[in-house]
């Protein structure tokens, strides 16, 4: 297709949204509906059959939106967590006694969820602090901030801390800024109708260790299992003669439990069945007592999500405008500036399934050449020689069909001979995770000008004979499409793979990472002094003493982590040659900011994450 024929479909599909999206906010309000329209990506616009307009909810437009996002796994056992593992927790801080008061979720820049209770008779005293983990000390994490609050909404309905409605919503004065360490949790407009009783939750606080003790200068969380609205009914009726609502969740642990001053905060649920983020399904209310034989009582907020839309409204107008604006400004990146880089450059397909995201980790970067942690890098993979059943190279996922590699590591090689195993970390093991699979090849796309004698131009495409799943385990890396015009000296990468551990030696069972500096053409170039060892504009260098990819690490990735727009992995490099391994000579890769116009016209019907 010529680019203005994409330009053509590109923009009808443009204008064709905004209509789409303005239907939804204007008409489908009025509508009743039991089920999600399947032609909707991921259900996210959900309208449920009641006898008053619910709400559409509002999808943001920023395409770097992400609720539910985490750094880190969960922790089992009532444990501190790590710094900033769960982005969307906050705290209300009450400025006259200068205390932690209680918890809250942060569900918008400007909106945050926390139990009535909280605020009924504090509403002149309390700030919410985001970004923090030591509520005692400033050292641990720069992204903590105190908001001042401008509005305080308590739901209409709530009397005593016992009788439910116990949820209200805090408005910042200012908006919250998001980034690596602070974002909004998902609400879950999928589950209106979910019970929920047998899933394992996550409850955090700053909240005592047990009743009558000292509150927690350290974030902790602990796992609880939801009961049913029968059992918890049972207890309550039985020892206080109170009512359990239908609004209202149940949870219990043995010798686990929230307590004092961790009220207002969230029983989050990991949502493993589609979109792998976490879910607010409770805020705190109260228990007797702490980690007693008795289930504590929650705020269901499955059962508030219309009342939680209908009080952080955005004005239609304003919306409407955001989306013109969006329509010009993507027109305008994919035309205008395509005319300046002097090159028909296609668009990016962006994926419209809402859960897009790509270059996620579950863990933080592990920096010195060092096992990673189990599914870790999920856009990993390896390429494996089905015939004698070893390691060929490596190679990252960049869509449900499609992986990256290096073209050395697959020319003139049959694609039937090896396959494409995703989501694994111990390539002897099977028992470390769940979500390895080996994928066979359908074919593979050697970059049409690849030399092999000066390794310009080592990348190929790998095609899978079927789709990806892609889980909380396995997933795409970013390309770089915001970046063809940087040269990333001096940037920090991470390099991965099950390669050899040093030269000639055995390669790794596990997965290895080292994290590695890019150096700039010249220093590399002066490496490289044969006749035939040219450094070409379209590689790019590494080199860390003592640390580098070796044997067998051919073909995947150099990640690096974009902190300045989209806090995700972008694939800067496709590892290629070197000289031997960790000697004083930079590692050569193939520059892949200069290939992503290649990449999308060899991968016609694929989409990709544009964050």
């Amino acid at each position: 297709m010529m680019i203005s024929e994409r330009r053509r479909f590109f923009i009808m599909a443009l204008v064709w949204n905004c209509v789409l999206v303005w239907f939804q906010s204007n008409v489908l309000a009025m509508v009743h509906h039991e089920f999600p329209n399947p032609r909707w990506p991921g259900g996210r616009y959900r309208c449920i059959i009641t006898t008053k307009a619910f709400p559409i909810a509002r999808r943001d437009t920023n395409p770097v939106c992400d609720c539910g996002m985490i750094q880190l796994r969960r922790i089992v056992g009532g444990t501190e967590t790590e710094i900033n593992e769960y982005v969307f927790m906050a705290s209300l801080i009450d400025l006259v006694i200068d205390v932690h008061w209680c918890g809250a979720s942060i569900i918008s820049t400007r909106y945050a969820l926390t139990a009535a209770h909280c605020i009924t008779r504090r509403k002149n005293s309390l700030s919410l602090l985001v970004g923090d983990h030591n509520l005692k000390e400033d050292f641990e994490t720069d992204t903590a901030k105190l908001h001042s609050l401008e509005d305080f909404i308590v739901h209409p309905n709530y009397g005593q801390w016992y009788s439910g409605n116990d949820i209200a919503i805090v408005k910042t004065t200012t908006p919250i800024e998001f980034n690596i360490n602070v974002g909004p949790i998902c609400l879950p407009y999928r589950y209106t109708d979910k019970d929920f009783s047998g899933e394992v939750v996550t409850a955090m606080g700053w909240g005592r260790y047990l009743a009558g003790g000292p509150t927690s200068d350290v974030l902790r969380a602990v796992n609880l299992t939801i009961v049913t609205q029968q059992r918890c009914q049972e207890y309550y009726s039985q020892k206080h003669n109170l009512t359990i609502a239908i609004p209202q969740i149940c949870s219990f642990e043995t010798g686990k439990d929230a307590c004092n001053f961790d009220s207002g905060g969230p029983l989050v649920w990991f949502d493993t069945t589609n979109t792998n983020r976490y879910q607010l399904l409770g805020i705190i209310s109260y228990a007797p007592g702490c980690a007693t034989d008795a289930p504590a009582v929650n705020t269901r907020v499955t059962s508030y999500v219309s009342w939680i839309l209908n009080k952080t409204p955005e004005r239609r107008r304003f919306f409407i405008m955001a989306l013109v604006w969006n329509c010009v400004l993507v027109w305008f990146q994919s035309n205008v500036l395509a005319m300046v880089h002097h090159e028909s450059f296609p668009i990016a397909r962006r994926d419209t399934n809402p859960d897009c995201d790509c270059g996620r980790i579950q863990l933080r970067r592990i920096v010195g050449g060092t096992e990673t942690k189990v599914n870790e890098y999920v856009f990993m993979a390896a390429m494996i020689d089905m015939d004698r059943k070893i390691l060929w190279c490596g190679a990252t996922i960049i869509s449900t069909r499609y992986a990256v590699t290096a073209a050395h590591c697959i020319v003139q090689r049959a694609s039937t001979n090896y396959g494409l195993l995703v989501g694994d970390h111990s390539l002897s093991q099977g028992q470390e995770t769940q979500s390895a699979k080996l994928h066979l090849i359908e074919d593979f796309n050697v970059h049409e000008s690849y030399n092999s004698r000066t390794q310009e131009n080592d990348i190929a495409i790998i095609r899978t004979t079927t789709a990806i799943e892609f889980n909380m385990n396995v997933g795409p890396i970013c390309l770089p499409y915001r970046y063809t015009n940087v040269d990333f000296s001096g940037a920090v990468v991470t390099a991965l793979g099950w390669g050899s551990v040093y030269y000639t030696g055995p390669t790794s069972d596990t997965l290895q990472a080292v994290n590695l500096t890019i150096v700039n053409k010249q220093r590399c170039q002066s490496a490289y002094t044969e006749p035939n060892q040219i450094i070409f504009n379209t590689q790019i260098c590494s080199y860390q003493t003592g640390k580098d990819s070796c044997t067998f690490d051919s073909g995947g990735p150099l990640a690096w982590f974009d902190n300045f727009n989209t806090f995700r992995f972008q694939l800067l490099g496709v590892i290629s040659y070197g000289q031997a391994c960790a000697t004083d000579a930079p590692a050569v890769n193939t520059r892949v900011t200069n290939y992503v116009s290649w990449i999308l016209n060899e991968t016609p019907e694929a989409t990709y994450c544009f964050p």
